[in-house]
């Protein structure tokens, strides 16, 4: 299905052989040597016009041809095409521009050129990022324990498909290593550009790619394994390291279909997007890769994007995750596998939906970064899913870290919006914040650091009143801290009085039992400071219970006791 964009010039194509890659496994901080992007400054973005003129690349602009020519730039070429087409957002993305120059040259001098032209607003390198590990387990396990199990640390799959499942609206963005469309677990889950006419080398849809029928391979001029589609981007996203069809296949590999493993987006469709490769051990994305991706998933109708990989706020990221939230799309992001309290670009934003990784017993899985941009945590140790060897074969694999947590909370955020089409980002984000499970006992969580909690398809998809909430209330757009004052009396056995602080807006109150079960929900309007609401323990029994209160942005926990 493969299809060349267009045909190079020789020194082309052998300058893509040295566009640099560090071999350091720790990429967060490295960068493309010969490449970068530029903002035009808007007065420009009218004139200029990048056209190759007997050979020589010219865009019309006279201080950009110069350094053209001064530094042998043989790319210019927009990040974001057809932006024009989806112009109704306030951020404009039409004037992002990728600069690729020849190797001979130093990056810095050539960044610091455009960086003094009047024509540019800003410059940014493009990092090099790894995409997070995944540790393998053996021997495999023979179910998926974290859809369901008698314990209550699982996420409760099983109870919540009763109310939500099998609709193919919801579109998943699976930006990764490539996805095996192959594989007969993901096959029939595989998104399909129903505007694009297979292999006719015409862009029917007008989105700026050619034959683009399941999604988009933006991966060019990186050095990669032997089986890696390393050179020029096409149409053909397959994944050749295995990274991306592990997280396909957790977020929403075909299910009920007699075959392997299930994916808890039941019914929600896959866009494959390969912004990443392997080289050895180990996975990498570029970030103008990856804005490209995010831009394409937005305008070919995603409702959520996963990210299981790390990040660094260069590329054009920024631009791309802004007009992703400011159009209404989940973007779900790994917070990372280094074991402490740690955040990289996109899982710091605040606007993204950060999720951190337990294990079996509920509480942090040892692998997990934790902090307080964390919005939730899925399990994260012995996933079972879909996965591609290098010849080929279409096998199942059992692997553990957060990349694995990321697309559970992508699945569960397209069953919400199967189940209430009319929820934008941030009320999707609310309803799976709000519908957790506490863990209890874990030091990180108590401090904060890993989220609400747990994530439950059931509680997010059954809970009536969470539902409506969200579908017609306002999103609170003052920030503020939630702060439980006080609970008491505690022990008491008829009634405790809550006082709280918070902004205004919604809160939900929600109580569990020393195992994690929710035992009461209350949701209620405060106008903003401290406040005071009481709870009748009538039906509760003698034991240890844990007060949740929390406005869907921030969150506080407190315990008490009821002595019957």
């Amino acid at each position: 299905m493969k299809t060349m964009l267009t045909v190079l010039p020789l020194f082309i194509i052998l300058s893509y052989l040295f566009l640099y890659l560090p071999s350091s496994a720790d990429m967060s901080n490295q960068y493309v040597e010969n490449g970068f992007v530029v903002n035009i400054a808007p007065e420009y973005r009218d004139i200029i016009c990048p056209v190759f003129n007997n050979g020589e690349l010219e865009t019309g602009v006279a201080e950009i041809d110069w350094l053209i020519g001064k530094y042998g730039i043989y790319r210019f070429e927009r990040e974001f095409p057809a932006s024009e087409r989806y112009s109704n957002t306030s951020v404009d993305l039409s004037g992002y521009y990728i600069v690729e120059f020849s190797p001979l040259h130093r990056l810095e001098d050539v960044i610091n050129d455009f960086s003094s032209c009047q024509c540019i607003e800003h410059v940014e390198r493009i990092g090099v990022c790894p995409v997070f590990a995944i540790y393998p387990d053996d021997p495999l396990f023979s179910e998926q324990w974290y859809l369901d199990s008698e314990s209550y640390v699982d996420i409760d799959a099983p109870e919540g498909w009763i109310y939500e499942h099998g609709d193919a609206s919801p579109i998943i963005a699976i930006i990764d290593t490539g996805v095996d469309y192959r594989h007969p677990d993901l096959i029939n889950s595989i998104w399909i550009n129903d505007g694009e006419v297979p292999d006719n080398g015409v862009d029917d849809d007008k989105n700026g790619y050619v034959d683009d029928i399941i999604g988009w391979d933006f991966v060019h001029g990186v050095r990669g394994d032997r089986y890696e589609d390393c050179f020029i981007e096409d149409n053909d996203p397959m994944d050749w390291y295995g990274h991306g069809t592990l997280v396909a296949g957790v977020a929403s590999a075909t299910t009920d279909n007699g075959v392997g493993v299930s994916g808890v987006g039941w019914g929600a469709r896959i866009m494959v997007l390969r912004a990443g490769w392997g080289w050895g051990p180990y996975g990498f994305v570029r970030m103008d890769f990856c804005a490209r991706a995010i831009f394409y998933a937005v305008n070919m109708g995603a409702c959520v994007v996963n990210c299981s990989w790390s990040s660094s706020n260069s590329g054009g990221i920024s631009a791309a995750v802004s007009y992703a939230v400011s159009k209404g799309v989940v973007v779900v992001v790994a917070v990372g596998n280094t074991g402490d309290e740690y955040s990289h670009y996109l899982a710091s934003r605040g606007d993204t939906f950060c999720v951190a990784g337990s294990d079996m017993n509920g509480r942090r899985a040892i692998f997990s970064s934790y902090g307080s941009n964390v919005d939730v945590s899925a399990p994260a140790f012995s996933i079972m899913s879909t996965y591609r060897r290098y010849l080929g074969e279409h096998i199942y694999v059992s692997r553990s870290g957060t990349s694995m947590s990321a697309p559970q909370v992508s699945g569960l955020c397209a069953l919400i919006k199967a189940q209430n089409p009319s929820l934008g980002g941030k009320a999707i984000m609310w309803v799976v914040h709000n519908s957790t499970k506490p863990m209890i006992g874990d030091e990180e969580w108590e401090k904060g650091l890993m989220g609400s909690g747990i994530i439950s398809v059931e509680n997010a998809l059954c809970n009536e009143m969470l539902s409506s909430e969200c579908a017609n209330r306002e999103i609170p757009t003052e920030v503020g801290v939630v702060k439980i004052l006080s609970v008491s009396p505690s022990p008491s056995d008829d009634y405790i009085d809550v006082m709280f602080s918070s902004p205004c807006g919604v809160l939900s109150a929600d109580i569990f039992d020393i195992s994690g079960r929710k035992v009461l929900k209350r949701v209620f309007n405060v106008s903003g400071g401290e406040g005071e609401f009481s709870i009748l323990l009538d039906n509760f029994n003698s034991g240890v219970y844990v007060l949740r209160l929390s406005d869907g942005i921030a969150s506080d926990t407190m315990r008490f006791i009821c002595i019957k």
